[in-house]
C-alpha cells in the first residue's frame, strides 16, 4: 500500500505528514487524532516539556503491534527540530562511555512532528538543559496510554481533560 502524505502548515513550518488514516489505539483512534490531540493540549503541555531532553517510545504499527524506545532524534529529522547532546555511560548498550543527541519539542511544529512519528509516550527528566535553574523542576509523568490498562488496550482520554486536569473516564 502507498503512503499517503499530505503537507501542512504549523505556525512557520512545513511538515510533511503520512498515514494520517492510521488506526493507532484498538479503539480506532488515528494518527490523524493523535495530532489534533497533541496540538489541541499543547498549550499545557509545552511548557512542562521545554528544555527537557526527549525519549520518545513510538507505535508505528498501533497500541496493538510492537513498540521501539528512541533515546536520539531519529534521522531524518527536520534540521528546525533542536536537540542537545548529553553524556552517555553506555551501561545498557554495553558500549561505554559515549553521547547521545535528544530532541527538544519546544514549539508545536516540533510537537507534531513527534505526533506524526507515532510517539505515543513523551518521557522527560526532571532537570532542564541550557540556561536557567540547575536543580530538579518538576515535569509531567509522561503522554501515553492509560496506565493499568497494557499498551495492547491503550485507552484514550478526552485530550482536554487530560491535559487539564478535567474530568476523564
Amino acid at each position: 500500500m502507498a503512503e499517503k502524505k499530505l503537507t501542512v502548515q504549523v505556525g512557520e513550518r512545513q511538515l510533511v505528514l503520512s498515514n494520517l488514516d492510521k488506526p493507532l489505539y484498538s479503539t480506532g483512534f488515528s494518527k490523524a487524532e493523535v495530532v489534533r490531540c497533541y496540538t489541541h493540549i499543547a498549550p499545557v503541555l509545552l511548557p512542562h516539556i521545554s528544555r527537557r531532553p526527549i525519549t520518545m517510545v513510538r507505535f508505528a504499527d498501533g497500541t496493538d503491534g510492537e513498540a521501539f524506545f528512541e533515546k536520539n532524534c531519529p534521522r531524518g529529522a527536520p534540521d528546525w527540530v533542536q536537540t542537545v547532546t548529553l553524556p552517555s555511560s553506555g551501561s545498557r548498550s554495553d558500549r561505554g562511555p559515549g553521547t547521545i543527541t535528544y530532541p527538544l519539542i519546544e514549539d508545536l511544529p516540533s510537537l507534531v512532528w513527534a505526533a506524526n512519528l507515532a510517539a505515543l509516550e513523551l518521557h522527560v527528566p526532571q532537570w532542564m538543559v541550557g540556561p536557567g535553574p540547575k536543580t530538579p523542576v518538576p515535569g509531567p509523568a509522561g503522554v501515553r496510554p492509560r496506565p493499568g490498562r497494557g499498551r495492547q488496550r491503550g485507552r484514550v482520554r478526552p485530550c482536554g481533560g487530560a491535559a487539564t486536569g478535567g474530568p476523564h473516564r
